[in-house]
C-alpha cells in the first residue's frame, strides 16, 4: 500500500499589500502619492483668491446656462402649440437677431435683424401675439396712366411689375392684439451706394424715426412695442410673405444692439 506523503513545499502565501516584486514597499504606492498631491493642489487652489474667483465664475456660467435652458424650454413649448396647426407662424428672436417664418416646425424663410431699436412697455416672456393689421407708414404708389398720355405711356406702365416684393413698403407696423405693435424699419442695403452714402441715409432714417415717435401723443402710443431694423429687401419680403392673420411668437431673450 502506497502512503501518500504531504508535500513539504511551502505554499505561495498572499503577499501583503506593501510588497512590490518580493520586496516590501517602504511607502505608499505611486498612484496614492499622485492622488494625494492632486487633492492638496485642488484644496490649495480652492482656498486661494484666484481659485475662489474661478469657482465663482464657473458658478455664474452654470446659472446662465440654466437660465438659457429654461428659456429654451419655454420657447419650444410655445412653438409646439403653434407647430401643431397647419397655419404658418412667425418666430421673432431678438437675441439671435433673426425673424423666421415657419410652418409645422419647418423654416420657410428667414430674415436678419440688423439692429434692435427702441422698445416700450414690459411684455410677457415668450408670448404669442396675434396679428391684427399690417399698417404701412406710407402708401406704395402704383404706376398711373393719365388720360391722353398716349400709347407709349401705357406701354411703359404695362412693362412695370405692378405686384411683387419690390412693390411692398419697407417701413410698417405689425399691429397685434392687446395693444402690442411690432415695428419694422428699413436700413439701406449694400446696393444703396457707397459706405458714406449708406451711413448718411441710415442716420437720416434714425433721426426721422425718433422725430416720428416724439410726435405721437401719449394716449395714442401702444401698450408695448418692439422696433426691429432690417435691410430694405428683407423688410419688403417680410411684408410680402405675411398673410393677413398670423401668430407671432416673440422669444424673450436679452437682445444686443449691433451697429452696422
Amino acid at each position: 500500500m502506497t502512503v501518500s506523503r504531504k508535500s513539504t513545499k511551502p505554499r505561495n502565501r498572499e503577499r501583503p499589500s506593501g510588497f512590490i516584486d518580493g520586496a516590501r514597499d517602504r511607502g505608499p504606492r505611486l498612484p496614492g502619492i499622485f492622488g494625494i498631491a492632486i487633492a492638496l493642489i485642488s484644496l490649495a487652489a480652492s482656498c486661494s483668491p484666484r481659485g475662489g474667483r474661478d469657482a465663482a465664475g464657473e458658478a455664474q456660467q452654470l446659472r446662465r446656462r440654466l437660465v438659457e435652458l429654461a428659456r429654451r424650454e419655454r420657447s419650444l413649448t410655445e412653438e409646439y402649440s403653434l407647430a401643431r396647426a397647419f397655419a404658418p407662424y412667425l418666430i421673432v428672436d431678438p437675441g439671435r437677431h433673426s425673424v423666421e417664418l415657419k410652418a409645422r416646425g419647418r423654416s420657410l424663410r428667414s430674415f436678419a435683424i440688423r439692429e434692435i431699436g427702441e422698445s416700450s412697455g414690459t411684455p410677457l416672456p415668450d408670448s404669442t401675439w396675434s396679428l391684427v393689421e399690417k399698417k404701412p407708414l406710407e402708401k406704395t404708389e402704383r404706376p398711373k396712366i393719365t388720360p391722353g398720355a398716349g400709347e407709349e405711356a401705357a406701354a411703359a406702365a404695362a412693362k412695370q411689375a405692378l405686384w411683387g416684393p419690390h412693390r411692398m413698403p419697407s417701413d410698417y407696423d405689425l399691429v397685434c392684439d392687446e395693444g402690442r405693435v411690432l415695428e419694422i424699419r428699413a436700413l439701406p442695403g449694400s446696393q444703396s451706394g457707397t459706405l458714406a452714402v449708406r451711413w448718411l441715409r441710415s442716420a437720416y432714417r434714425r433721426m426721422a424715426e425718433r422725430y416720428r415717435r416724439w410726435r405721437i401723443p401719449e394716449s395714442s402710443r401702444p401698450r408695448y412695442s418692439m422696433q426691429l431694423w432690417m435691410t430694405e429687401s428683407d423688410a419688403r419680403l417680410l411684408f410680402w410673405s405675411l398673410p393677413e392673420k398670423i401668430e407671432i411668437l416673440v422669444v424673450d431673450e436679452p437682445a444686443t444692439r449691433s451697429a452696422r
